[in-house]
């Protein structure tokens, strides 16, 4: 029992210490030492699951405090971003997602990380704070964001395919141009979020709370629209094709240019009724 006890004392006492040296190297100057610094911390949530968290806390705060350069065109709705020249910071995100469905995982902060572009398909960020994130253009498709935190999100252009957003928070969020089809939105809050442009064909929004949402321009062909209010928002150059809009309130809605064919309006509420 006493050696037992003695070898888990020096097991413990080794993973302190490679704990401590890959915090340094993530202090590092070189971008390559900082990678190795993001491996170890990845290898010792692996081998310890008492440090699990610990060390994906470190990695959480290294991709939150070590942005990628800024664009040279701030301009551009999808700015080029070096993926290379961030590597470090890619590498230690990417840990995050590899390690997002460990049993010992728990929610995690990336809030204001700046991960545009960034592969996190199939990641588990379920109860993350990802509020004021930039994950502009990012892949998360299969995506668990159930009930995140991503007030204020920049999500331009991303694929949330396939995605579970229920009960998560986008108020004030950017999914312009997004593609959302397949996305679980169930009590998902919207208020306030820009979709214009938004791509999301058949999605069932029944139960999403919109509040003031952005949705000219958007894809919504076939989709669950039953019970909504509508009103006085903007849905001007909208696809609402064989949309399913039974019981919503359309009144004081723009609707120039608005796709409504397919559409069975004789249970809405309108201006004209």
């Amino acid at each position: 029992m006493i050696a037992r006890d003695q070898a888990n004392t020096a097991e413990q006492g080794q993973i302190t210490d490679r704990f401590t040296k890959a915090v340094e190297q993530l202090g590092a100057e070189k971008p390559e030492v900082r990678i190795g610094g993001a491996y170890a911390l990845n290898r010792i949530a692996s081998d310890s699951p008492r440090d699990h968290s610990a060390a994906m806390d470190v990695l959480a705060t290294f991709v939150r405090t070590h942005p990628p350069a800024p664009p040279t065109d701030a301009l551009l709705m999808w700015p080029p971003v070096d993926v290379t020249a961030a590597a470090d910071l890619y590498t230690a995100a990417d840990i995050i997602r590899s390690q997002s469905h460990s049993p010992d995982a728990k929610p995690i902060n990336l809030s204001s990380a700046r991960l545009a572009k960034m592969d996190f398909a199939g990641v588990n960020l379920a109860g993350a704070d990802l509020s004021g994130i930039d994950l502009t253009g990012a892949d998360l498709t299969g995506a668990n964001l159930s009930h995140a935190n991503l007030l204020g999100a920049t999500l331009l252009g991303a694929d949330l395919t396939n995605s579970n957003l229920a009960d998560a928070s986008l108020i004030n969020a950017d999914l312009q141009s997004a593609r959302l089809t397949g996305a679980t939105v169930t009590r998902t809050e919207i208020d306030a979020t820009s979709l214009t442009g938004v791509s999301a064909v058949g999605i069932d929004l029944a139960s999403a709370n919109f509040g003031s949402a952005k949705l000219g321009g958007a894809v919504l062909e076939a989709a669950n629209l039953s019970n909504i209010s509508f009103t006085g928002m903007n849905l001007s150059g909208a696809f609402l094709s064989g949309a399913n809009l039974t019981g919503a309130d359309l009144r004081a809605a723009k609707l120039a240019g608005t796709d409504l064919r397919h559409v069975d309006l004789i249970r809405t509420r309108t201006d004209s009724k």
